[in-house]
């Protein structure tokens, strides 16, 4: 989670709460002076813009989006907000032409850039603008669409629009069909409180921005619809590569803070509620569970939560990440599940590529771990400087590494450890310059807690090495799984592995890591807890920008192609191939087991709720049910073409899109003929119909009673 850079105390002048175009210049240059909110990064900043690994590549010239003004558009004064009948426009004017720029230098700060927005003939004055997400920013170039918030109340008091004082406007990163959000919370709203979401034109100082959709934010306008009061506290549960948000039970109170984000007044006795559900999820036998939890836990709406991103095989699920979502305690100290982004759903794309394949492990740019293993891995280990191991230098290097994450001399590393620690046997290449927040110039962006390889690396390679599946490591277990590998991979049985065997053979049984906002991914996505041995997954996967973002600095043809964005992004710009495992039990994406996560005692959610029969067995008439009337191509097949024909001349315009109008038309329901087992993508039709067999098929459904 990362720490928001406070500077609106430390340059609001008048004191007014908010920074004026004088206070925030000066707020602009103290961050340029301390190199501040740059190792949070944009594509395209110069010398100090830089990504996770290395120094952004050069881009390409952004595409100019065409004039428009309020008289050219339809007005909808008296359609609601949310109405999926209609695209509304929305026009900002901001009073500096570097408007761009400015957000992006005050991206994860307490600072809002206000701009009037006109909507439907009537104008808003100050309202606030900051840029939104993580993968989303980080992932797209200057400009290009990203996603922002727009808050209505930030100066003038209930100031709203249509009834609501916040809007999230989502470029939607990673889903050329514009329709995943919106279709996945329409599922979403037949079972639990959920956004509501639709699509927008943005017009930003006259130059229109596209297609966005539009996301109901989760305040008290959001609280108010669905429970009927505003009272209460709220949760943000943010996403992370190892999200550690899922409700475990930790001794130390502190500890909640560093993981919850609290969104309502930062009330002692809502955290002290908060530390209570956790205990009594966490601890509670198992025959006592249900009782024990009802009275703080809407039970029920949870297995709905969690059977709704199963069906959908969101890639920021609660299964996967143990985070990504909203907590709301109502005002009788009931604690709900809310869903928080919905974009990763209906994974098209597929997963990385295996060996051989075009942008796959064995490709020619494809980033993989077992490159970045492999020369870690001999350098640490080749005492002798020959360029290539013995089975004792390996297994040496196995006993070493165990001696360095065992910090605790227990003998035995939780999953946790394990990733918290491998930072020390997997350093982050270090940028030239400090790009730490204020305070913290030393620092480096790789440092622990902060971005690196380890990071992303770390959760595929545990469940590498975990080889009984306990969710535990140790030390001769570790030893034992590298005395296997290296007997598999001398092929030769010269008694040594190179670099090569050793990417090669690395490359096999590390799975590819889900990085950042979606199937093609970025940095922050980290542990899916998609896919498993033996199954190709169609799930999430890096595509596109994997082998540009992460590979080391000096990788090029490897991990960032040079040149333009477009030939970074490879030749058909698409995910880096099919297939290959992912991290967790069962297949991934169309082939996602429905009790995934069922044994991780890091997502007690799942491990315990669904360890109740009567629990597990409600969840799985949950996935049924949904299954049977949701993944009906005659039923959403019908919705999801309404939404695109009502946005698609739009799209065909639309200069900043991050997709092509090819991918886009492609996206719903096109025939992939012979050869779709092996292209990148699949249809949102093709998943929805694969996924509706797998569930239906899967036994623990199938022998349900009705």
């Amino acid at each position: 989670m990362h720490q928001e850079i406070k500077l609106v105390e430390m340059f609001d002048k008048d004191g007014n709460g908010w920074l004026n175009a004088e206070e925030r210049k000066a707020a602009r240059q103290y961050m340029a002076n301390q190199g501040a909110g740059r190792w949070f990064g944009g594509p395209g900043r110069g010398p100090r813009g830089f990504g996770p690994f290395g120094p952004r590549q050069e881009q390409a010239q952004p595409k100019k989006g065409i004039a428009l003004s309020p008289s050219e558009v339809k007005w909808y004064a008296d359609v609601p907000l949310y109405s999926p009948d209609v695209l509304r426009t929305l026009f900002l004017e901001f009073e500096n032409a570097d408007w761009e720029q400015e957000l992006a230098d005050f991206k994860n700060t307490d600072v809002q850039v206000p701009a009037r927005l006109v909507v439907d003939g009537k104008s808003y004055r100050h309202v606030g603008v900051h840029f939104h997400g993580t993968s989303s920013f980080m992932g797209v170039p200057d400009g290009s669409k990203r996603s922002l918030v727009l808050t209505l109340d930030f100066i003038h008091r209930n100031q709203n629009l249509g009834g609501y004082r916040k809007l999230i406007l989502l470029n939607s990163h990673e889903d050329p069909s514009f329709l995943r959000t919106v279709l996945a919370f329409e599922i979403a709203r037949d079972y639990i409180p959920a956004p509501k979401a639709n699509h927008v034109r943005l017009v930003i100082n006259g130059e229109s921005w596209g297609v966005y959709v539009n996301q109901q934010f989760f305040n008290k306008d959001f609280v108010r619809e669905w429970f009927g009061t505003t009272k209460g506290a709220r949760w943000k549960v943010p996403g992370s590569p190892n999200g550690r948000g899922g409700l475990n039970y930790i001794e130390d109170p502190s500890a909640y803070r560093r993981i919850y984000e609290i969104k309502s007044n930062d009330d002692p006795k809502a955290w002290a509620e908060l530390v209570n559900l956790c205990k009594v999820l966490t601890l509670t036998p198992l025959e006592q569970l249900e009782d024990a939890l009802n009275p703080l836990l809407d039970i029920d709406a949870a297995l709905r939560f969690l059977a709704w991103e199963n069906v959908i095989a969101s890639g920021d699920a609660y299964y996967a990440r143990a985070s990504d979502y909203n907590l709301y305690k109502d005002d009788r100290g009931r604690f709900h599940i809310i869903p928080y982004d919905a974009n990763e759903s209906f994974p098209t794309r597929r997963g990385p590529g295996g060996p051989g394949r075009p942008f796959g492990p064995g490709g020619p740019r494809g980033f993989s771990p077992g490159m970045l293993l492999a020369q870690q891995i001999l350098s640490q280990a080749d005492s002798n400087s020959d360029a290539q191991l013995s089975k004792e230098e390996f297994l040496t290097l196995a006993g070493a590494w165990f001696d360095k994450l065992d910090k605790e001399k227990k003998e035995n590393l939780t999953q946790q450890q394990f990733i918290e620690n491998f930072a020390e046997l997997l350093p982050a290449p270090q940028p030239q310059t400090g790009l730490g927040p204020p305070g913290a110039q030393g620092e480096r962006a790789g440092q622990r807690g902060q971005f690196g390889p380890a990071r992303f690396i770390a959760p595929g390679l545990f469940a590498a090495v975990d080889a009984n599946k306990d969710n535990s490591l140790s030390r001769s277990e570790l030893s034992e799984v590298f005395a296997k590998w290296f007997d598999q991979w001398d092929t030769t049985k010269t008694g040594k592995l190179n670099a090569e065997t050793l990417q090669t053979g690395l490359s096999a049984v590390v799975p590819q890591p889900g990085f950042g906002g979606g199937p093609r991914g970025d940095f922050q996505r980290g542990f899916r807890g998609q896919g498993g041995p033996g199954e190709q997954g169609s799930g999430p996967g890096p595509g596109r920008d994997a082998g540009a973002r992460f590979g080391p600095p000096g990788m090029d043809g490897q991990g960032a192609s040079p040149g333009a964005v477009e030939r970074r992004f490879g030749p058909d710009r698409r995910g880096f191939g099919p297939g290959g495992p992912g991290f967790g039990p069962g297949g991934g994406g169309a082939n996602l087991d429905p009790l995934v996560a069922v044994n991780d005692p890091n997502k007690p959610l799942c491990s315990r709720l669904l360890a109740v029969p009567a629990l597990r067995a409600r969840y799985l008439a949950y996935v049924r049910d949904m299954a049977e009337k949701w993944l009906d191509w005659n039923r959403l097949g019908p919705l999801a073409k309404k939404y695109h024909d009502l946005i698609a001349e739009d799209v065909k315009l639309d200069a900043k899109k991050l997709d092509t109008y090819e991918d886009f038309e492609r996206s719903l329901s096109e025939n992939e003929g012979p050869n779709a087992g092996t292209g990148a993508t699949i249809s949102l039709k093709s998943f929805v119909e694969q996924r509706r067999a797998f569930l239906l098929n899967h036994e623990a459904i199938k022998n349900l009673p009705r």
